[in-house]
């Protein structure tokens, strides 16, 4: 047992009155003691606690906490709020009611209880108030000195103090401003008849706090808008049995300690499966942070597996604090911690308080931007934050004139939200710490994460640049059974976030929502103009693990009135996960762009390996995979897998192998580039070739008309097959690849213009020798011109001005290499 002790207001420092209670408030004492020093502290005995949660020294009522901007050395002259009255009529289980009045002014808080209606009502004897009051755990009752009224007495029975209302049934308790926030527990006693809520064990009271609100989820500013606000704060949980709130403040050392335990009452700050509760006097929020403890089942058989002793990170916070100190004064309690990278000491995390949601709109962009382009002419390229430039999101700003010189006009990031080295079932590497706030291992300081997010979104939207953000919605951080690791969601409502093997469960409906309040606050407040899932089958799946033809969070997303009309690609691992083997693709609607993986196994595997070329495959890829992206007319699959895309929504993701001739890797990523459908490289792939991928995005551009349809079988553009000998085809049956004939591995494919005759001529060589190739005829009076060689040397591999004349009727085309040819109708176009 912990005896704890409170000055009571008004003594002098040579000698003052202590009341001493037990931590459970089983006893007092009052006895008077010389001071010694300037202050005070709490009588202390050790002895055995009792089974409650674990409260640290810091919760005791005798050390009030208030916001910075409220601290001075005469806590009597402190304002902490302007004066605020409310009122609540709380029904009582035996019948009648009881009203409570609380003012609040600068110095006192009052308390006016008020017995009425029913039972309560015409009593011989005036009704009796037991009462206390908590901070971290509503189990241990406390009483201020100088608080209790007249003829007041501690029950040694319950620990509670009993105090006589009058004959009107109406009792005033008054409390020191400076003790808030703090709750008053008590219950009542009426001839003979306990006095007691319809629910819970005990009324409740909040002093110095509000009940707050469940809307929105997370950190957000409270009180009128003009006035000093607040802040209020909502979590949601549904397998929570009790919720604590913890603020921490930094130091002059740099160091975060605890600065308050605060515990909800379910009767008053629970709404279905949201805990809130508002601090109005928190006002000024810098050097403050917050966390979470949650009481409830910890079986690990029953799916919740609470576990009281960890703090939790709100999943909804707008920042992150991150420290390589021990948080101090949790005594038993374990912050949570993370490696940043593999192999190093982890660092320890709180939500932030210096950024709230406001604070984030607040800097949100006026609109979408109108100098990006438009999806189907996008050409992207895949850039890692953490890697690329600085390494941070400030630095990718550097890389503007780089992605413009390849001719990129569309950015995806990697994960801009809080990641951490995981060990996840997938060994992914980096996983989601947070999907709400950015990382602060990006930013120049945790709290100018968010602002440099938006700056980075608007430099690159002032270049005239589409941004899209990579997400990954399938393992987070806290990692899997085998390993787990509880930041959040695996300590809020495992059950409810996950299904087997730590995998995200999509499937539910309240992580269904928080996904998609995921992406509006990403595209709302931040300007993203679209975003990569990867791992995206796990959105296809229910609770249960079962593939959906049509799984809700795929429809919800695509018809969601905040994300329609950005870019939404899936990009699957297994495609075996996805709705009849993926026959069809992923789940569209008509709106999904899709990740396909078709191209890169065409020209890499013949190209870079030892597969053999698949002249039918690489076709497919060429065009943009009809089978999968144009309409289904058979009508034996669901309309919205049936529905036709438009070729744009083929996404040619290639990664090129970090071995490999120059001849091949170049011939692969002129067929993703001139291919129909979107490209997506990686900026090092790119950059490893930067003069040859310019000169070909150069020429993607000047010929987008022919190279890009903007749907299947419609426009003016019309292909045509060829294979190396004249008016012979490529190799569909392969019946030359059985013979041994080189010419197995030649395709050539022949883009005819709106005069009928050819305009573009694309061939790959994927055999082991030189094969001598005759072109179609070029229209009248404009011969082929080599745009694109890549069996040659720089610069006549790709050329940069107008190609020169090809006036022979055949080319001879080296091992592995790619060519394009062009007919120049208009000699005085730019090139």
């Amino acid at each position: 047992m912990m005896l704890r002790g409170v000055r009571i207001p008004g003594q002098s420092r040579t000698s003052q009155s202590w009341v001493v209670t037990s931590s459970d408030g089983h006893r007092v004492a009052r006895r008077q003691r010389p001071a010694q020093g300037p202050r005070c502290e709490a009588v202390k005995r050790s002895r055995k606690r009792p089974t409650a949660s674990p409260a640290p020294a810091s919760d005791e009522i005798a050390k009030p906490i208030r916001s910075p901007e409220t601290a001075t050395e005469n806590p009597k002259k402190t304002t902490l709020e302007p004066i605020r009255q409310h009122r609540s009529v709380l029904p009582c289980r035996s019948g009648g009611q009881a009203t409570v009045s609380v003012t609040e002014d600068e110095e006192t808080i009052a308390v006016t209880i008020q017995l009425s209606g029913g039972p309560l009502s015409g009593l011989a004897r005036p009704p009796t108030l037991l009462w206390g009051v908590y901070r971290g755990s509503s189990r241990r009752w406390q009483h201020p000195a100088g608080c209790s009224p007249p003829r007041s007495t501690l029950d040694e029975r319950s620990g509670a103090m009993r105090s006589p209302f009058d004959m009107h049934g109406s009792i005033t308790l008054r409390f020191p401003a400076r003790l808030a926030p703090l709750t008053l527990a008590w219950v009542g006693a009426a001839a003979g008849r306990p006095v007691l809520p319809l629910v819970a064990r005990h009324f409740a009271v909040p002093l110095g706090t509000l009940p707050g609100t469940p809307v929105p989820l997370g950190p957000s500013l409270a009180g009128r808008p003009g006035a000093e606000r607040g802040a209020n704060f909502a979590l949601a949980s549904r397998s929570a049995h009790g919720a604590c709130l913890l603020l921490f403040r930094r130091g002059g050392d740099g160091a975060w300690a605890k600065a308050l335990e605060l515990e909800l009452d379910p009767a008053v700050n629970r709404t279905g499966d949201v805990w809130h509760v508002t601090l109005p006097t928190l006002s000024r929020r810098e050097g403050l942070a917050y966390a979470w403890r949650i009481d409830g089942e910890v079986a690990w058989d029953g799916g919740n597996r609470t576990q009281p002793d960890r703090l939790l990170l709100d999943p909804m916070a707008s920042s992150l604090v991150l420290t390589r100190e021990a948080v101090r004064g949790l005594g038993p309690l374990k912050a949570p911690s993370i490696s940043l990278q593999e192999g190093e000491v982890p660092a320890f995390l709180l939500s932030g308080l210096d950024v709230l949601g406001a604070d984030v709109a607040a800097g949100r962009p006026a609109g979408r931007s109108q100098a990006v382009p438009p999806t189907h002419q996008r050409c992207m390229v895949a850039v890692d934050v953490r890697g690329a430039g600085d390494g941070t999101l400030l630095g990718t700003l550097d890389l503007i004139p780089e992605i413009q010189a390849l001719g990129f006009n569309t950015v995806v990031l990697s994960p801009c939200y809080a990641t951490a080295w995981a060990g996840t079932p997938l060994d992914r590497g980096r996983a989601a710490v947070s999907y709400w706030a950015p990382d602060p291992t990006l930013a120049s300081s945790p709290e100018a994460a968010s602002r440099e997010v938006q700056r980075l979104v608007a430099g690159l939207h002032a270049a005239g640049l589409a941004v899209l953000m990579q997400v990954d919605f399938t393992f987070t951080a806290e990692g899997g059974d085998d390993s787990p690791c509880p930041l959040s969601f695996r300590g809020l409502d495992h059950a409810v976030y996950y299904r087997r093997a730590g995998v995200l469960n999509a499937g539910h409906a309240v992580v269904r929502q928080y996904m998609i309040d995921v992406l509006r606050h990403w595209a709302l407040d931040y300007g993203m103009d679209g975003f990569n899932f990867m791992g995206a089958e796990n959105l296809v799946q229910d609770r249960n693990g079962v593939i959906l033809d049509s799984p809700p969070l795929a429809a919800a997303i695509a018809y969601d009135p905040v994300l329609a009309g950005l870019q939404m690609i899936a990009s699957t691992a297994d495609k075996t996960l996805l709705p009849r083997e993926g026959v069809r693709g992923f789940p569209h609607w008509g709106e999904w762009q899709e990740s396909d993986g078709s191209l890169a196994a065409a020209t890499l595997g013949p190209l870079c390996g030892s597969a053999l070329a698949h002249p039918p495959s690489l076709k497919e890829a060429l065009e943009a995979c009809p089978a999968v992206f144009a309409a289904e007319g058979e009508g034996l699959t669901p309309g919205n897998l049936a529905v036709a895309r438009p070729p744009s929504a083929c996404v040619h993701t290639l990664a090129l192998p970090p071995g490999g001739q120059d001849v091949a890797l170049k011939t692969a990523l002129l067929v993703a580039l001139c291919a129909a459908g979107t490209p997506l490289l990686s900026l090092d792939d790119a950059a490893r070739f930067a003069r040859f991928v310019g000169g070909v995005t150069r020429l993607r551009r000047r010929w987008a008309d022919l190279l890009l349809p903007a749907a299947f079988g419609q426009g003016a553009r019309s292909v045509r097959w060829h294979g190396a000998a004249p008016g012979s085809e490529p190799d569909w049956d392969g019946s030359a690849a059985l013979a041994g004939l080189p010419e197995a591995g030649f395709l050539a494919m022949a883009v005819v213009g709106p005069g009928g005759a050819p305009a573009l001529y694309l061939a790959v060589n994927a055999s082991d020798v030189e094969v001598t190739a005759t072109p179609p005829a070029p229209p009248a009076r404009h011969p082929w011109r080599r745009a694109v060689d890549t069996g040659l040397g720089p610069p006549e591999d790709a050329m940069a001005s107008a190609p020169p004349r090809h006036p022979f009727p055949t080319y001879t085309l080296q091992p592995k290499a790619g060519l394009l040819l062009v007919a120049d109708f208009d000699a005085s176009s730019a090139w």
